[in-house]
């Protein structure tokens, strides 16, 4: 396998054990004696974000081991993220992860320290005596399209405005 190839389903499934139940992916077979151990390495973010994934290295390349977890499963790599539902980025068990979009992916992050709130995105605006939501609604390949997702979130934004 070249450097820059990824690993296949059936290759995953030679070198790992995969148990869903409590997300350990262990070696199964390791020319280093790790046969039974927990693979990879945790990384740490330290550029103030709180996720830590567990990383893997199979030759010479790294794999998030959430990513190998879902190759190993589905057969396929995901595409185009896979997601942590509960935040936990350690917890790889089969029903905490899903595939997301970078949105979805996005969305579900933990309050910001400095939230005052409690709710994700509302904040108070001094100036105003009101509370303030900033959403963002996402990314789009052309402007006409993000003119739609502009016009169809101001749309609904009003609505909720009359019916309150």
């Amino acid at each position: 396998m070249a450097d820059d190839e990824l690993i296949t389903a059936a290759r995953a499934r030679e070198l790992f054990d995969y148990n869903p139940e409590n997300g350990e992916l262990r070696w199964k077979v390791s020319d280093r004696g790790r046969t039974g151990c927990i693979a990879g390495w945790v990384w740490r973010n330290n550029r103030g974000k709180t996720t830590s994934y567990r990383y893997v290295e199979v030759g010479n390349k790294g794999y998030p081991a959430h990513r190998l977890i879902w190759l190993m499963m589905t057969g396929e790599w995901p595409d185009p993220l896979i997601d942590h539902i509960n935040r936990d980025g350690l917890d790889n068990r089969w029903t905490n992860l899903r595939v997301a979009t970078a949105a979805i992916n996005a969305s579900n992050r933990g309050l910001r320290s400095d939230n005052k709130s409690g709710m994700p995105s509302v904040s108070w605006n001094r100036s105003r005596r009101m509370w303030h939501v900033n959403v963002h609604v996402g990314y789009f390949s052309s402007k006409e399209a993000a003119n739609d997702a502009a016009t169809a979130t101001r749309r609904f934004v009003t609505s909720l405005r009359m019916g309150s």
